[in-house]
């Protein structure tokens, strides 16, 4: 990371987001998984922004992550 170029205005950079996770359920072998967590870094500067309606989606699937639903006896998603 530190030999990537430091965006600024003249130059912004080209990623959006790094998303660093620690999510290993294959670690927990038999056990109940204890979910993992995460880290977002963002630049100042980037080319194109996400859009405000990607964050929630996002956060969303790194907050949920290795959940599983509860599923009904008919087999829907209760």
């Amino acid at each position: 990371m530190s030999r990537l170029p430091a965006p600024t205005v003249e130059q912004p950079d080209v990623f959006n987001a790094l998303y660093v996770t620690n999510f290993s359920p294959h670690y927990d072998g038999d056990d109940i998984s204890r979910g993992g967590s995460w880290l977002e870094v963002t630049p100042r500067f980037v080319r194109e922004p996400l859009t405000a309606g990607l964050w929630p989606a996002l956060y969303s699937a790194l907050n949920t992550y290795g959940r599983v639903p509860p599923i009904s006896e008919d087999g829907l998603l209760a």
